[in-house]
C-alpha cells in the first residue's frame, strides 16, 4: 500500500520526449511506501530503462531509482535508497 511504482523519473534532464520505461520481472514483492521511478528519456535508448529481475524483495520505504538494472532475487531492506543508473547483480 502507499507504493509508487513506475512514477516519472526524478532525473533534472529529463525532458519527457521517450516515454519512460520499467521492467519487472515475476515473483516480485514491494512492500509499503517503495517508490521504483521508470527510465529517464536522457541518454541512449538501453540506458532508458530501469530493470528489476525475478523473485527481488523490496521492504518498507525503499527506493529505486530511474535507470536501475537490478538482478534477480536482490533484498532491499527498510529504508534502502539506489540512485539513479546504479547496478546491482543477481544475490
Amino acid at each position: 500500500p502507499f507504493s509508487v511504482i513506475g512514477g516519472p523519473p526524478q532525473h533534472k534532464l529529463h525532458n519527457g520526449e521517450k516515454q519512460p520505461a520499467l521492467q519487472i520481472g515475476s515473483g516480485c514483492t514491494f512492500r509499503e511506501h517503495v517508490t521504483v521511478n521508470a527510465g529517464s528519456s536522457f541518454g541512449d535508448e538501453n540506458l532508458s530503462l530501469t530493470q528489476i529481475g525475478s523473485n527481488c524483495t523490496f521492504l518498507a520505504s525503499s527506493h529505486v531509482g530511474h535507470d536501475c538494472k537490478i538482478g534477480d532475487g536482490v533484498v532491499l531492506s527498510n529504508a534502502s535508497l539506489l540512485a539513479g543508473h546504479v547496478c546491482v547483480g543477481d544475490y
